[in-house]
């Protein structure tokens, strides 16, 4: 899905920069677009969001289990955090 034009705003959900100060601070210094564009970190968190969801449909919490896998997967390799 990755060239797919209804997916690209996932490309920056697969990595995270880590600085000298803890995500949280990290999170505070952010620009307002760049807290939009969100990180691994956050599309997980969005992720269980939804799976813990009623309201979201089963079509909805299929996509959300698939990158949550996908993304946990992200965050044990080189680079990606």
């Amino acid at each position: 899905v990755r060239d797919a034009k209804d997916w690209k705003h996932t490309k920056y959900y697969h990595y995270k920069n880590i600085g000298d100060v803890d995500y949280f601070q990290d999170l505070e210094q952010l620009s307002d677009k760049d807290r939009k564009k969100g990180d691994v970190l956050r599309a997980i968190m969005r992720a269980e969001d939804v799976l813990r969801e009623s309201s979201s449909s089963q079509d909805e919490k299929r996509v959300a289990l698939r990158f949550m896998i996908h993304f946990v997967a992200d965050l044990h390799q080189p680079l990606h955090l």
